[in-house]
């Protein structure tokens, strides 16, 4: 007689979550799990310094304005970029002047930035601009740099103009921070980031000179102001 042996079969049950097969290891916990080291992100490289006019190509907008050519103590004749000497660079402004003796006068160019483009010293504390006489110029010549703001195009001159000396290249240095002792008139954070005009004067109190005066390396900088 045949013995018929029956093949008994065990199916195991599958679960199914959504489209994902749950194996009967143990997924680790959450606080298990190792988290990646992340790098913080850099700061941002704080600018050194900033070229605002450097004379290099043209007069990038610096002009003698009209109204001075009216006054009597004006001794500003032509603003041309010529080689003759430099600071920073091959050229510079070139400010043709004539002091008359026995009185004071001043030559004075600028730059009168269009409505749109005002100026903006606030990322920096620090305003320099470099000023040339030649060796046959007076003594005691001073220069400033003055400063037109704000809304009401207000003009402020700095406190104490330097002494130039003749021969060599002199650095007129002015703080630009709000509330700065630098100027005659007090400088606030909107007028720091809306600076309409940006001019120098250099002056002579008796002595006669009929010639050139220079002007370089117009810049911002990180140094605070001596």
């Amino acid at each position: 007689m045949m013995h018929i042996r029956r093949a008994v079969m065990f199916v195991l049950p599958v679960f199914l979550v959504g489209s994902s097969l749950f194996s009967a290891e143990k997924a680790p916990a959450a606080s298990e799990a190792k988290a990646k080291p992340t790098k913080a992100a850099k700061a941002p490289k704080k600018q050194d310094a900033k070229v605002l006019f450097d004379f290099e190509t043209d007069l990038d907008g610096w002009r003698i304005p009209d109204w001075a050519f009216e006054k009597s103590d004006n001794a500003a004749v032509q603003a041309v970029v010529a080689p003759d000497q430099a600071s920073s660079g091959k050229k510079s402004l070139k400010l043709g002047s004539k002091f008359p003796p026995k009185m004071w006068s001043g030559s004075y160019v600028e730059i009168e930035q269009e409505s749109g483009s005002y100026m903006d010293f606030s990322p920096f504390p620090t305003l320099k601009v470099d000023v040339y006489i030649p060796a046959e110029a007076p003594k005691k010549m001073k220069a400033e740099i003055i400063l037109t703001v704000g809304d009401a195009w207000a003009w402020t001159e700095m406190r104490q103009p330097i002494e130039l000396t003749p021969g060599t290249w002199t650095t007129l240095q002015a703080n630009v921070l709000p509330d700065s002792t630098s100027w005659k008139a007090r400088l606030t954070p909107d007028l720091v980031s809306d600076v309409r005009k940006l001019g120098v004067r250099v002056s002579c109190n008796s002595g006669s000179y009929e010639g050139p005066v220079y002007i370089d390396n117009v810049r911002l900088e990180n140094t605070p102001a001596k």
